[in-house]
């Protein structure tokens, strides 16, 4: 891992997992490097890899290089939020989407306990069709996911139709665990207008063809950060 407050690499993670998996979950860190440094995080939100700052930590790091202060900012999946943080401090406005109902609760909590005035929780899906959807937890709050066969069911919004009501994204982060093409086609009229800066990660080899072929239809150039994990912007 990464010393906190530093750029030297050392091979702790045998030590330090174990010490952090011990924090009680109802307590408050301050997450400890990273873009999101200092901001305080509820630890019972996600496991200890989001406070300790390493959490995709080279995603989250080219993340922030796109931020500017005049950024619009949409996290599509936020889960408890922690994309959002690193926004909220070099964004102007940030709105998060998060449906399921534990994951949302973080969410709000954290932009209460960090005063982020400049962050909007969105406790809803984002898919291709605006309505209910019926929606699946997963083995973790990081899996839950839109499923036909899904126990819940959670109101769902078009990019489209919520662009109608408020500032198009100039980043746009999105990881729904396999929605991730009906996200973009709710998107097509402001794909058209508005050309933002997608992280997206697909979750299978089928996703992440079709979403390539989608954002190419668009002007997008495609760069891969990871296994399945794409940045896309048009020059």
């Amino acid at each position: 891992m990464r010393l906190p407050y530093t750029n030297v690499e050392i091979p702790l993670g045998w030590l330090v997992s174990p010490l952090a998996n011990r924090v009680p979950r109802t307590a408050t860190m301050r997450i400890l490097q990273g873009p999101a440094r200092n901001l305080r995080w509820i630890a019972g939100a996600g496991q200890p890899n989001f406070w300790l700052g390493t959490y995709e930590r080279e995603k989250v790091e080219e993340f922030s290089k796109w931020l500017k202060p005049s950024s619009v900012v949409y996290d599509v999946g936020a889960n408890a939020g922690y994309y959002s943080l690193v926004a909220a401090r070099r964004s102007a406005e940030v709105y998060a989407f998060e449906p399921y109902p534990e994951n949302a609760f973080f969410l709000r909590e954290h932009f209460r306990t960090n005063k982020l005035t400049n962050c909007n929780a969105e406790e809803c899906a984002v898919g291709s069709v605006d309505g209910m959807v019926a929606f699946a937890p997963g083995r973790t709050n990081c899996e839950g996911k839109i499923d036909p066969d899904g126990l819940f069911r959670f109101r769902c919004v078009k990019l489209d139709t919520f662009c109608d009501g408020h500032a198009a994204p100039d980043v746009l982060k999105i990881d729904v665990e396999g929605a991730e093409l009906d996200v973009l086609k709710g998107g097509t009229r402001m794909f058209s207008a508005k050309h933002p800066a997608i992280f997206l990660a697909t979750h299978s080899e089928v996703l992440d063809r079709e979403c390539r072929a989608f954002l190419a239809a668009f002007g997008y150039r495609i760069r891969d950060l990871d296994h399945r994990e794409l940045l896309a912007a048009v020059p």
